[in-house]
């Protein structure tokens, strides 16, 4: 994939510098929210759906101390209290494990557990047992389940068309500010 160019960006500082610091963080703010936006399109398109709610949770969070330092960071998230889940969704769990961490990329033990003190099933106990048919378990041997890219093969195949937004947003909005300001 070819790597997007940027130009002139010595002489959107120098423009965006003559501006109140307010002004200049919601101008870039307004820009970067131009090109999350269809990162966060691209993402809810390509989510797989079975409840919505993954595809729901996907948003634009504005970074509101960072503004008030100054910055401008616009960041997309996804995953709420409902989809709780998305990181799994993303990166796959068990055996195709592909984010960072200790996972140590085997297949896993379900196991049943009582209501009472979290002891293992035994074979009386099947009211608490994992039922499968007609057969009642004590453990399961779970090989995870395979990513699925939503959330990282948008930002790579959307990188150009990301910019360009952005770069039409300040093309579009510092034109006003800065005749404002004068």
């Amino acid at each position: 994939m070819a790597e997007a160019q940027v130009s002139g960006l010595a002489e959107l500082h120098a423009q965006l510098s003559t501006l109140p610091t307010r002004i200049e963080v919601n101008v870039l703010r307004g820009a970067l929210r131009a090109g999350q936006k269809l990162l966060q399109q691209r993402a809810q398109s390509k989510v797989p759906v079975k409840s919505g709610a993954l595809r729901d949770s996907i948003k634009l969070r504005t970074n509101t101390r960072a503004a008030r330092r100054g910055f401008a960071r616009v960041d997309l998230i996804a995953g709420n209290k409902t989809a709780w889940y998305a990181h799994m969704v993303e990166f796959g769990t068990g055996q195709y494990y592909e984010g960072s961490g200790k996972s140590t990329r085997r297949p896993y033990i379900i196991k049943a557990q009582s209501a009472l003190g979290g002891k293992e099933v035994t074979t009386g106990m099947k009211r608490r047992a994992l039922r499968f048919g007609a057969s009642f378990v004590n453990q399961v041997l779970h090989p995870g389940i395979r990513p699925a890219r939503f959330m990282r093969a948008t930002s790579q195949d959307l990188d150009g068309p990301a910019l360009q937004a952005f770069v039409e947003y300040v093309q579009r909005r510092l034109p006003k500010e800065l005749e404002k300001a004068s």
